[in-house]
């Protein structure tokens, strides 16, 4: 595990950058699993504004450093009890995904910056 550190002039990455991409924050993550994300990113856009909301709350509550793991099981609370019911909120996210929406997030919301610890994520299974 690594804190994540980067230069002092951070570049601030759009969501929807083809160059986000090319970061060196996803270099330790398999090209499968990145591939993975990259493709459920790209048919599920919002749950980016998600994460960064309840990683926003937390972050507004007091935690310095939160897991990943807990804003995920959040959005899924948020999915199957808050919003039940809706079209919108009908979504499964993969915990393999959780790597690159850490550092998604990250470097798409600046006062996030070096908010989740971030792990490499090796070649997953065949599932």
């Amino acid at each position: 595990m690594k804190p994540f550190m980067q230069s002092e002039a951070r570049q601030l990455y759009l969501p929807d950058s083809d160059s986000i991409w090319s970061h060196p924050d996803w270099a330790d993550l398999d090209p499968v699993i990145l591939a993975r994300f990259k493709a459920f990113h790209e048919k599920h856009p919002e749950l980016l504004d998600l994460y960064i909301r309840f990683a926003r709350e937390a972050k507004a509550a007091g935690l310095k450093h939160c897991g990943m793991k807990m804003i995920g099981e959040r959005a899924r609370w948020y999915a199957a009890i808050e919003k039940r019911g809706l079209a919108d909120a009908q979504f499964v996210v993969n915990n393999s995904h959780l790597s690159g929406y850490a550092r998604l997030v990250m470097l798409t919301a600046p006062d996030l910056e070096s908010f989740f610890e971030l792990r490499s994520a090796h070649k997953l299974l065949d599932r």
